[in-house]
């Protein structure tokens, strides 16, 4: 009875039988060593993947800047003259209400700095979700100064 895998592939090996069976032996024997080299690649390729994958687990990136939390405005264009277009857009009210309205202005340093127009935001539907978006046109008066 074969005691050994070559032992079972190759029964013959005395040179009784089958004939050949010096060279099935070896080839036998490379095959073998071929596979156990596979196999030691294959253990490191598995090695190298799981530390890298360690690697990436011990990467932290850095936070991405985000604008701080609570009620935020834009306006585009950020400058317009009398009787333009502005599109004021508003974000992260947390109880909003119809009596919020928005201020529009003149600027810092204008000769008179006061409210021109208090745009309620309830012209926007989505008000009462804390957000909104409408335009504005600018006075018609051209001795105000630019907004």
């Amino acid at each position: 009875m074969p005691t050994t895998t070559s032992d079972w592939l190759h029964p013959h090996l005395d040179g009784g039988g089958g004939g050949g069976g010096e060279e099935k032996y070896d080839e036998v024997e490379r095959l073998k060593r071929k596979m156990s080299n596979a196999e030691k690649q294959l253990q490191d390729a598995q090695g190298a993947l799981r530390r890298a994958e360690d690697d990436v687990k011990q990467y932290t990136a850095p936070p991405a800047w985000s604008p701080p939390a609570g009620p935020r405005i834009s306006a585009f264009p950020l400058s317009i003259r009398s009787g333009e277009e502005v599109t004021v857009s508003w974000s992260g009210i947390k109880h909003p209400t119809e009596e919020d309205f928005i201020a529009v202005v003149t600027p810092p340093g204008a000769p008179n700095t006061e409210i021109i127009e208090r745009v309620p935001v309830t012209v926007s539907d989505t008000y009462l979700e804390g957000h909104g978006e409408t335009k504005v046109k600018s006075p018609l008066d051209p001795n105000r100064p630019k907004l």
